[in-house]
């Protein structure tokens, strides 16, 4: 079933390294037996709120983040194997996993629509994405 993965990575990696961080990302669920449907490469964002992680045993907050997402078709069980990877990897501020729809380019949240291929934002109410 079609899900994407929405990720923010930290903002230490240099423009050269978002690459190779977006090519572990892929080969994760490449390895989990993932089909690729779509992708939005990362690009620097400031974060509406701080978000903190250990790094190198301390903790850090940053204020902003590269934020990307990919789309795939995967097993609904894939899910849990790559929420436990994602958690653990050093690149990753934060990610979500949900569950959409192949042919849509249009994510959904309670008070925004938002097109991904025009970044357009309007004020309507809409339904959750469900989250796997």
């Amino acid at each position: 079933f079609p899900v994407t993965i929405g990720f923010h990575l930290l903002p230490t990696i240099s423009e050269d390294h978002v690459q190779e961080a977006v090519s572990k990302i892929k080969d994760a669920l490449e390895k989990q037996g993932c089909t690729f449907v779509s992708e939005d490469f990362p690009k620097m964002k400031p974060l509406a709120y701080n978000m903190s992680k250990e790094v190198a045993g301390k903790s850090q907050s940053f204020n902003r983040a590269y934020f990307g997402s990919i789309k795939f078709e995967s097993e609904p069980e894939t899910a849990s194997k790559l929420e436990a990877l994602f958690k653990i990897s050093p690149d990753i501020l934060r990610f979500i996993i949900v569950k959409t729809d192949k042919e849509n380019t249009i994510y959904y949240s309670k008070n925004l629509e938002v097109s991904a291929s025009e970044g357009e934002i309007k004020e309507k109410p809409r339904k959750f994405l469900q989250k796997i």
